[in-house]
């Protein structure tokens, strides 16, 4: 895994070689072993290299073409390049290494951007072609990958991560309003914005083309839900089995050691399993926990471990991290609030001292409906479908769950039309966000920017023929894997240099469940039915069937009391935040907190996060 910088003027500006470098140094801890510039008058390229296939120096990059017409910059793993390999030698091209980097240079000079067509993997990567004089973008299907760029009239620049841009220093950094609603409302920015307004998220499964005058996107995959398998129960399960085991097999390449992320839930266990199986080694394995035991799953990991003879590793995370916080949420180069990002950064900075490559579950609850709104939505519409006579009688019935949960206003919102697919995450609702936001605020705002950014979403696609649960999880497999879960595991993982693999995110896998009948996926109510079958022939069912956790850390708790200096710090005491937002509201709501009357931990989370990125990463701009 590596990091990747570029700048393209189109002026003919020519690129200096120590800003490409100092862009670079912003990128180190996801290239530690090797670094590498490419330098033409008006185009530089940089790389930071990890190691993990051919450990050699003929894999340095930037890396060339024969006649060193075609420079690559690549970050990612191509699980299918040795079979690539083996049909470009076929057809005439020579290889000075054994990476998976120089394939991606033949298939562009056999294919151009079809290239992208025969790709299996993780990959964000720019290659400038000298004869056409034009540099080609590309993030990978499901975003695990992450690319940053700023356009301006005369130039685009490029980077892995949002901190390596700030180096430019003439980059428009003053705050996106808009993006700033959307972090509230999700506690992640979705693509293509950034906190930014000079910067913006190359989409997943999209690629950028330009040259000096012309700039293009677009898009080369998507998932769809539309077409089923004539396929039975049975033999859905035995292909979905040997799919897994593929996907599984495909991810433990390498050249450096290699181990897994174990939760102990449904999805990271079935991967350690087949690790287990394809191994002729115990498997190094890595877990956290908590004290609390409502969110502790440390008991379920070490029975998986005990089941698959792995060589496990667990460490408790505890509400003493003050002193780590600032770097952890500094490390995201804007706000972001999801709150296993704390959990998820020390138990791959545990992994990263044993192993070099790390396989997860991540994608399981995506590919196979795997959250609680799923069920949920399949029982709303059922409630709807009712008359509605016994709709009334039936919403007077005494803790009859569904009722509580129909009075809640976003749900309500996702019944079922296809432009509110976005809202069901929401956490900052409208009616918090209006004594929140101060007028100021309110008048940087643009009134349709929300419609208009849903409308765009699913405009792409029609996805108005999809049941109401595959909606959903099309919405979330755009929208909250790439911009949430992927980014998380991403910088958590490259903070210490660890490179993160994940089988159940292989595009071919997703394009197979996409196709199998709904109700193998979610039957009678059992979320990820179809996995829980394969996994009953191998785990526990004590494993399989308990109630979902989760890896997130118990902030309602701690910031009752144990945060107390940190939002005192950062948020009561952060002038910066009060020219926003309302100090009065904030405060009613966290005393309401304190006192056990409304749980607001998840709201509160989020502003101590936004508090930490403005004092420490931003210098705010009142202009």
């Amino acid at each position: 895994m590596c990091g990747i910088a570029g700048i393209f003027y189109f002026d003919g500006t020519e690129v200096g070689h120590d800003l490409i470098q100092t862009m670079c140094q912003k990128l180190v801890h996801r290239g530690p072993d090797d670094f590498g510039i490419y330098i033409e008058p008006n185009i530089g390229l940089g790389h930071r290299r990890l190691s993990i296939i051919d450990l050699s120096s003929k894999a340095k990059q930037p890396m060339f073409n024969e006649d060193k017409t075609v420079i690559l910059v690549f970050n990612g793993e191509i699980y299918n390049f040795a079979e690539l390999r083996n049909n470009l030698i076929e057809l005439g091209h020579y290889f000075q290494s054994q990476t998976d980097s120089e394939v991606i240079i033949h298939l562009y000079e056999d294919y151009g951007v079809d290239c992208l067509q025969y790709l299996e993997g993780m990959f964000a990567f720019g290659i400038w072609d000298k004869k056409k004089h034009q540099l080609f973008l590309v993030r990978d299907r499901l975003g695990k990958k992450p690319l940053y760029y700023s356009l301006s009239k005369n130039r685009i620049v490029f980077a892995s991560e949002i901190n390596a841009l700030k180096t430019i220093s003439d980059i428009d950094f003053s705050v996106d309003f808009e993006a700033l609603d959307l972090y509230l409302e999700y506690q992640f920015i979705p693509s293509p914005w950034t906190i930014y307004k000079g910067i913006r998220k190359l989409h997943p499964a999209h690629y950028i083309l330009v040259d000096s005058k012309k700039f293009t996107t677009k898009q080369y995959w998507d998932v769809n839900y539309c077409k089923k398998l004539n396929i039975s129960f049975p033999e859905a399960v035995e292909e979905a089995e040997e799919k897994i085991q593929q996907a599984v097999r495909k991810r433990m390449i390498s050249d450096v050691p290699l181990g897994a992320l174990l939760s102990g839930g449904v999805d990271s266990s079935l991967v350690v399993y087949f690790m287990s199986k394809l191994s002729n080694t115990p498997i190094k394995t890595f877990s956290a926990g908590f004290k609390e035991e409502s969110f502790n799953e440390l008991p379920y990991a070490e029975k998986v471990s005990q089941t698959c003879q792995t060589q496990h590793y667990e460490l408790i995370v505890t509400s003493n991290i003050q002193n780590d916080l600032p770097k952890i949420v500094s490390q995201y180069g804007e706000p972001f609030a999801d709150k296993s990002m704390v959990p998820t950064y020390y138990i791959c900075q545990e992994a990263r001292q044993y192993v070099t490559v790390a396989l997860t579950g991540d994608g399981g609850d995506e590919l196979c409906l795997g959250y609680d709104k799923y069920k949920l939505t399949r029982a709303i519409k059922s409630y709807m479908k009712l008359p509605i006579k016994l709709r009334m009688k039936f919403s007077g019935a005494v803790n009859f769950s569904l009722n509580k949960l129909l009075l809640r206003q976003k749900i309500i919102r996702n019944v079922i039309p296809e432009y509110k697919v976005l809202s069901w995450n929401d956490f900052w609702w409208e009616h918090f966000k209006e004594k929140l936001y101060n007028e100021q605020f309110k008048k940087n705002l643009n009134s349709s920017f929300r419609q208009e950014r849903i409308r765009n979403f699913i405009s792409n696609m029609n996805i108005s023929a999809y049941e109401s649960e595959e909606k959903l999880l099309w919405a979330d497999i755009h929208n909250y894997l790439p911009d949430d879960l992927l980014v998380k595991i991403d910088i958590a993982s490259m903070a210490h240099s660890l490179e993160i693999r994940s089988p159940f995110l292989d595009h071919k896998l997703i394009e197979f469940f996409a196709q199998i009948p709904l109700e193998y996926k979610l039957y009678k109510g059992e979320s990820k039915y179809i996995l829980k079958k394969i996994a009953e022939k191998y785990l526990l069912a004590e494993v399989i069937y308990r109630k979902k956790k989760g890896f997130a850390m118990p902030v309602s708790e701690w910031v009752k009391k144990d945060f107390l200096d940190l939002i005192h710090n950062y948020v009561i005491g952060n002038r910066s935040l009060w020219d926003l937002f309302s100090q009065e509201y904030f405060c009613k709501i966290f005393q309401q907190h304190k006192r056990g009357l409304v749980d607001h931990g998840q709201r509160i989370w989020a502003m101590l996060v936004l508090g930490i990125w403005l004092k420490e990463s931003f210098k705010f701009n009142k202009q």
